[in-house]
């Protein structure tokens, strides 16, 4: 239904990723993942965790997942990384320092239900944020966003540690 209605609105201009000849392409992966609901995306993200840990952790690799960006579904497609409990289940999935986090504070801080502060304080405690994007962000109505380079905000951030 998206990729129709991309089409009938294109008014021969396409964006990156949406050229006709790639639409077919994107039909298909659409209904490939069309039975993928956030459960089965939980348990093949943890298959794949627990698959991929343990060579981490034996070569001193810390993998860190960046959240879901929008923090939402899109297309009809589910979220996993998109929540502090979000997060929380991904460290205990497979609880190894080598299973870590990219905190991005855009991503997170673009549903105003995450407090990014608190978010950030509780996974640098538990060591699992080797990585931060540390990106300000404005929400705007209808969940469009921008990120900003510079804020004040940003110090509260940089001093949680």
């Amino acid at each position: 239904e998206i990729i129709d209605r991309v089409q009938a609105a294109d008014g021969g201009f396409s964006l990156p990723g949406w050229e006709p000849e790639r639409l077919s392409e994107v039909r298909g992966l659409f209904e490939a993942y069309k039975n993928v609901d956030e459960h089965k995306l939980r348990e093949n993200f943890a298959y794949f965790l627990k698959a991929i840990i343990p060579t981490c952790e034996e070569v001193g690799i810390k993998m860190a997942v960046h959240p879901d960006d929008p923090p939402y579904p899109m297309f009809g497609l589910p979220r996993v990384v998109k929540n502090r409990e979000d997060l929380d289940w991904i460290c205990n999935v497979v609880d190894s320092p080598s299973n870590a986090i990219t905190l991005c504070t855009g991503s997170i801080a673009e549903d105003p239900a995450n407090n990014v502060y608190e978010i950030m304080a509780e996974f640098v405690k538990r060591d699992r944020i080797p990585l931060c994007g540390i990106l300000n962000f404005c929400q705007v109505v209808k969940k469009i966003f921008m990120k900003l380079l510079i804020c004040r905000s940003m110090v509260r951030l940089i001093c949680i540690k």
